[in-house]
């Protein structure tokens, strides 16, 4: 298998980050360019990638809106809540230390959180799409400062509540579809972890 290119990285991550908002059409077909992308460098990613278009096209949007709201969002409290601090902080509250963490993480990216932003800044839809970013300005800057970001994020962040909210997602989904998701993401972020560390700066 071939080595995983920035550009691919790129898109897995833009993808990723997409799949833990509200299901859309445009998410589901974004699955096919992830099938795409891991058959040519990781097949057991390739076969994940392959099975959750699969399920994509069982369900009607509806029902994978509905597991995603029992999920993720709740009336009190969500069955596997995407939020960071709920796992490294080991307590039911959002907005605590590593909250803060992950904001200087952005900030030193040169990002800021504007006013009226959705959603809070350890959601995991934002931490995905932060690496994403970080993949982005590293391929227009090609400053190693943006590789360096990624290494420390994924390892001090990421990889460290992941394991532990995709179990919650496997545990709890009603439809194949999340839990390929929780699997797909669980793998990718291990794999990418370890690619990361490979890199000499």
């Amino acid at each position: 298998m071939n080595s995983i290119q920035q550009e691919d990285r790129e898109v897995i991550y833009q993808i990723l980050s997409s799949l833990f908002y509200k299901p859309t059409e445009d998410s589901l077909q974004s699955l096919e360019i992830l099938q795409e992308i891991f058959f040519e460098t990781d097949q057991d990613l390739y076969l994940l990638a392959s099975t959750l278009l699969k399920e994509s096209k069982k369900k009607n949007i509806d029902s994978l809106t509905l597991d995603f709201g029992r999920l993720f969002v709740g009336s009190s409290r969500p069955l596997a809540s995407p939020y960071a601090s709920i796992y490294l902080e080991g307590k039911w509250e959002v907005m605590g230390q590593s909250t803060i963490d992950t904001l200087q993480y952005y900030k030193e990216a040169g990002l800021e959180i504007k006013e009226g932003f959705h959603e809070l800044p350890d959601h995991i839809a934002v931490e995905l799409e932060f690496i994403y970013y970080l993949i982005y300005k590293y391929l227009e800057e090609k400053d190693e400062k943006y590789l360096l970001s990624q290494q420390k994020f994924v390892e001090k962040i990421l990889n460290k509540w992941v394991p532990s909210f995709t179990k919650l997602i496997k545990e709890h989904a009603e439809t194949d579809y999340y839990k390929f998701i929780g699997t797909l993401l669980e793998k990718w972020v291990e794999k990418d972890a370890k690619e990361l560390q490979k890199i000499p700066l």
